[in-house]
């Protein structure tokens, strides 16, 4: 039922196309929503996949790199 309900609202916009202005702006108004919808999808699937402590390692790992990048400035010094 719903393919054929997109089939049927498909079609309507291809005849919405060809009558003119109006047409063209509610069927560009219609994909720029489906747009900004799916990256708003897209956003909530990163959300969802991407763990928030994800950077926490990165930044252990850096801080790590630094206090041994200062004790061997420090032990060539001496």
């Amino acid at each position: 039922m719903k393919l054929f309900f997109s089939i049927v609202v498909g079609g309507l916009l291809g005849i919405l196309a060809l009558t003119g202005p109006i047409g063209i702006f509610l069927v560009c108004t219609i994909i720029v929503i489906v747009i900004f919808r799916s990256f708003l999808l897209l956003v909530e699937i990163h959300k969802h996949v991407v763990p928030v402590d994800a950077n926490d390692h990165v930044k252990d790992a850096y801080e790590r790199y630094m206090i041994e990048r200062a004790e061997k400035e420090n032990s060539g010094n001496e």
